[in-house]
């Protein structure tokens, strides 16, 4: 059996990228997630976005047809994955954020996002 050598280093399980790791045109793409009944139950009534379309669940009549979730809802548990992912722990982060709503996300959809650095600049 080989000796492996020990590394003096204690890389943090979990820790994210700091300003200086990151380069322009890097991509990441997070874990998935399933959003639930739960998830739609909770955001709402946390937020009070009880709008029809959120609250009734008989809702057939409406331009989307399933359990449609609030955008908000959507994008705060991506930025919860990036916050997990890529700057957790680092004091890093998002001054600005673009994003694409691709079609109404509904309970019982798996998300992800793709993340790609478009800048980097030192602030205080």
């Amino acid at each position: 059996m080989q000796h492996m050598e020990k590394h003096s280093q204690t890389i943090r399980m979990g820790q994210g990228y700091f300003w200086q790791d990151l380069k322009v045109g890097m991509q990441l793409e997070t874990f998935r997630r399933t959003i639930t009944e739960a998830d739609l139950v909770n955001f709402i009534s946390v937020t009070g976005m009880l709008e029809f379309i959120f609250i009734d669940a008989s809702n057939e009549h409406g331009a989307i047809r399933g359990r449609p979730v609030p955008g908000a809802l959507t994008y705060t548990i991506i930025e919860g994955f990036i916050l997990q992912g890529m700057i957790q722990g680092t004091g890093l982060a998002m001054l600005e954020l673009h994003q694409a709503i691709h079609a109404p996300v509904l309970v019982g959809d798996t998300i992800s996002a793709k993340v790609e650095v478009t800048g980097i600049r030192a602030t205080s």
